[in-house]
């Protein structure tokens, strides 16, 4: 000792320390101590705030040397923890993950009650990162040689891999959390040196986009001199760059047919051994090959095939570049030639015809090194103009809507090729080659172009649909120069759009102190599972107006394109603690509020806490637009319920 116990549930927390009921850690000396001390802090507390039932249960645990830390304790009981841990007086503190993330506060042993945990989303084991956190508290620089870690294991025992993981993992992936808030957008609106963009360019989520800056301003420059500099392309009968854009559509989209086929079972099933295909990559042009197997040791698809070996003679203007010229012809020897057997990607087959020669794959294979075959040397290819491929609706029966039109625009595609007139020029491969350039260069230039840009901004989109949305809620004006509900909003830090329609609405006007505190909890309260509370009518007429006007702008946003549903949007009000803080702004003590909800102390006064900065928020609001009924209301609000407890000085501070 001592021991910290980290238990990834409050309620478990509370349960193992109420088990321990019977354990005492400490003699006679430091439960002195730790009495005069303790004393001595909830002094500060006034009237039946001493008589907590928090208050009372902690300075029980604390003389028998237990301890308890999570954010459910009040925060004066919480720095009294704190202190006696650092003291040495506390032996066993049980506390969640957060007691790590804190000021540094090691023991001499970690004990994990479990090493699963509930992110928001699904139950999961600890992350390497959080596990290194909470176990590093193990062992005290200077009184310990080492630190010891315990994992409970009450049910299973975790898998050897699991724990391997979860010890020696990689270190999570740090994810930017900037985050566009109209707040943000129009404070940043307001000052002219400071663009929203320039701002999102600074953020963590663009620094990989945007640390080879220097780069590619550089880069651009260069390819703007050879864009300026580059010779005119020779286009004598004016369909030479028509010709390239569909070479460039045909290839791709051949690509991307071949790609969806090969992933169909039918497809796959067609090219069994006999299959006659045409190959056409970098290095073959049309060349008609057998399927002989399929490779089946090889991760990609991979097939076995004899393949045509000879000269091609035709002329060819891509040098392994693409595009290239389309050439629809087979590979046709005039003159005997070899065959070879070779294994090629499923990539390289640029047609799956419907024919099919019975042949011994076996042999073929076992003759290999002969490569002597004589019907083949015979027998050219009965189709030298192109062999007729699967028709995926006809042949294979495949039913992608998608895919049939792809493969009719291909069809396409192949009878128009005929018609151009390029490629029957004396120069046309030399005149293709220099347009190929060209476009690659000019495709090169805009894409630098882009990256440069605003428009490359990942956060770019979101940020103009929500300068849609202050558009039409009037925070803006056309030219984006903010208006009067948009100096309100830059007043509240916390749900601006609704709290500004709130206040140009007069929905608070009309309501006393109590009910405005009362209301506006529901933006700072975050417990989504909480008693519900017993409303009085004028308090249930104001909810029902805040959750029809929240409704309005969720609304609003869908329409504009923000990716914020309307239910995640009303799911951010919480106002199961607006019973409390009513009868807390109406002068209630804190312990007769315990009996209206089940939400622990600790959290109330946190949320209490913060109302307060909303509050001053809409006071603040009320002084720009001149409402000085509304000012004072919210100065007397935030007065009711900055009182006892809720706000005792911290005992770090005195």
């Amino acid at each position: 000792m001592p021991v910290v116990a980290f238990t990834l549930s409050k309620k478990k927390i509370d349960e193992n320390a109420r088990h321990m009921s019977s354990v005492d850690l400490t003699s006679q000396t430091e439960k002195s101590e730790i009495h005069v001390f303790f004393q001595r802090c909830v002094s500060r507390l006034k009237g039946s705030d001493v008589n907590l039932p928090q208050v009372k249960f902690m300075g029980d645990l604390l003389k028998r040397g237990l301890g308890v830390h999570h954010s459910g304790i009040l925060p004066i009981l919480k720095e009294v923890v704190e202190m006696l841990f650092q003291r040495g007086l506390v032996k066993v503190l049980f506390a969640t993950e957060t007691f790590a993330m804190g000021v540094n506060m090691p023991a001499r042993t970690v004990v994990f009650d479990s090493i699963r945990k509930h992110d928001g989303v699904r139950p999961r084991d600890l992350l390497p990162g959080e596990y290194i956190q909470m176990a590093g508290r193990a062992g005290r620089r200077g009184l310990d040689t080492t630190g010891t870690v315990i994992l409970l294991c009450k049910g299973d025992v975790p898998e050897m891999s699991d724990l391997h993981k979860m010890m020696l993992g990689k270190p999570t992936v740090l994810h930017s959390q900037f985050r566009l808030t109209y707040s943000m957008i129009l404070n940043l609106l307001r000052v002219e040196q400071l663009r929203v963009e320039d701002m999102m360019k600074r953020s963590f989520s663009e620094f990989h986009a945007q640390r080879n800056a220097g780069q590619r301003k550089e880069a651009f420059q260069v390819l703007t001199e050879q864009l300026n500099s580059m010779e005119e392309v020779i286009d004598c009968c004016g369909d030479l760059h028509a010709y390239y854009i569909a070479c460039d559509e045909y290839f791709r989209l051949r690509g991307y047919i071949q790609r969806v086929l090969l992933s169909h079972p039918l497809a796959l099933k067609a090219l069994s051994a006999g299959r006659v295909i045409v190959l056409d990559n970098q290095q073959l042009r049309n060349v008609a090959a057998l399927v002989l197997k399929t490779d089946n040791m090889s991760k990609e698809k991979a097939f076995v095939v004899l393949m045509l070996t000879g000269n091609d003679d035709r002329e060819d203007a891509t040098d392994g570049l693409m595009p290239r010229p389309v050439d629809l012809s087979l590979f046709r020897p005039d003159r005997a030639c070899g065959q070879t057997v070779v294994t090629i990607k499923g990539e390289d087959i640029a047609c799956i015809s419907n024919k099919t020669c019975r042949i011994s794959a076996d042999k073929i294979l076992d003759d290999h090194r002969k490569r002597q075959i004589p019907r083949f040397k015979a027998d050219p290819p009965a189709n030298p103009d192109g062999l007729t491929s699967l028709d995926p609706i006809n042949d294979l029966h495949i039913r992608d809507v998608d895919l049939v039109e792809d493969f009719q625009r291909l069809k396409y595609l192949e009878a128009n090729f005929g018609q151009y007139m390029c490629v029957n020029e004396p120069n046309f491969s030399d005149n293709f080659a220099r347009m190929r350039a060209n476009v690659k260069l000019r495709e090169e230039y805009n894409n630098l172009k882009y990256l440069l840009s605003d428009e490359s901004l990942t956060l770019l989109p979101e940020y103009q649909q929500r300068i849609e949305v202050l558009k039409k809620l009037n925070y803006i004006d056309d030219s984006n120069t903010v208006q009067l509900k948009g100096r309100v909003a830059c007043e509240i830090s916390n749900q601006e759009l609704i709290i500004t329609e709130l206040v140009f609405e007069n929905a608070l006007t009309s309501l006393q102190p109590a009910e405005i505190a009362s209301l506006l909890s529901c933006v700072v309260f975050e417990v989504k599972r909480a008693s519900e509370a017993n409303l009085e009518p004028n308090l249930l007429e104001a909810k029902e107006r805040f959750l029809k006007l929240a409704t309005s702008i969720g609304e609003l946003q869908k329409s504009c394109g923000v990716a914020i549903p309307v239910e995640d949007y009303l799911a951010d009000f919480h106002f199961n603690l607006m019973e409390v803080v009513y009868e807390w702004a109406k002068g209630r003590p804190f312990s007769d509020l315990m009996n209206l909800t089940d939400v622990q102390e600790g959290i109330i006064v946190r949320c209490i806490q913060r109302l307060d900065e909303v509050l001053k928020d809409v006071r603040n609001a009320a002084r720009i637009i001149g409402d000085p009924v509304l000012y004072q209301k919210m100065e007397e609000a935030s007065q009711l319920i900055k009182r006892d407890i809720v706000f005792a000085a911290s005992l770090y501070m005195s």
